[in-house]
């Protein structure tokens, strides 16, 4: 649903793709029935990418310019 805070469009039309995504998706944590622990869930996801495509993903720090394009 945050998505729509990045999108470059008007407050009506985000609240039409809220709407839309609200009745179209559903999230892990209903599927679930539990809270979701986003560190195991990013944990997960890198293990299933590098299985699948067979590759290794290289960890490294974040430097200044990254943190800041996150908001930190």
């Amino acid at each position: 649903k945050r998505i729509t805070n990045y999108l470059n469009l008007s407050e009506q039309d985000k609240k039409d793709i809220i709407c839309e995504i609200e009745e179209n998706t559903i999230g892990l944590d209903e599927i679930l029935n539990e809270e979701i622990d986003f560190d195991r869930l990013a944990s997960s996801l890198k293990k299933g990418f590098e299985n699948h495509y067979n590759i290794n993903f290289m960890e490294e720090p974040l430097y200044q310019d990254n943190l800041t394009l996150t908001g930190n």
